[in-house]
């Protein structure tokens, strides 16, 4: 801007404000001024958005790995339900003695008494007693593993051991094991 644009606005005032040149001036001052704060508002809401979507993307990545915790903790209870429905008329003394001819103790086996029954949640749970003479270690890891990884649901509830006095590599066992069926 140099001294004729300056001496231009002089003239242009010369005669006085009238309402018109009144009206224009008050537009000219009203329209920077809109122009920031709708700018000032527009950038507020920008970042209000943008710190709302960060928040939301955090909830996401948290419900993420919650849902595969989820995920993880359902298919276990899944598999424990599936093993809890697997034919329910199966005899536990059989399904017992079997597992001890797997693994090669049956002969070992001097009693199996059933403790009790009890019914809960559509769930009926049998205990049974089992006591195993004179078997070693690795005959004892197998029935444990064995007992766990059954197609029905066995649960160990008690388990005691002592070592033998005349060989010390020879177990005495006693398990209290529950046998978890549906309900039909």
């Amino acid at each position: 801007m140099d001294y004729r644009d300056v001496l231009k606005y002089k003239e242009y005032f010369k005669g006085g404000l009238d309402r018109q040149k009144a009206k224009r001036l008050a537009i000219l001052a009203v329209i920077p001024v809109l122009i920031l704060i709708l700018g000032y508002t527009a950038v507020y809401r920008y970042t209000t958005i943008r710190r709302g979507a960060a928040l939301k993307a955090e909830d996401v990545k948290r419900f993420k790995a919650l849902e595969q915790e989820y995920l993880v903790k359902k298919a276990a209870v899944d598999s424990i339900s599936r093993k809890a429905l697997a034919d329910p008329g199966i005899s536990t003394v059989s399904l017992l003695e079997n597992i001890g001819s797997r693994i090669g103790v049956k002969n070992k086996i001097t009693s199996i008494n059933p403790v009790g029954e009890t019914e809960r949640l559509g769930y009926t749970e049998r205990e049974f007693e089992i006591k195993i003479d004179g078997i070693d270690l690795n005959q004892l890891v197998n029935l444990l593993y064995q007992t766990e990884n059954n197609t029905s649901l066995l649960v160990v509830r008690e388990f005691s051991m002592k070592s033998r006095f005349e060989n010390p590599d020879l177990l005495d066992i006693s398990l209290k094991l529950s046998h978890i069926t549906k309900q039909g």
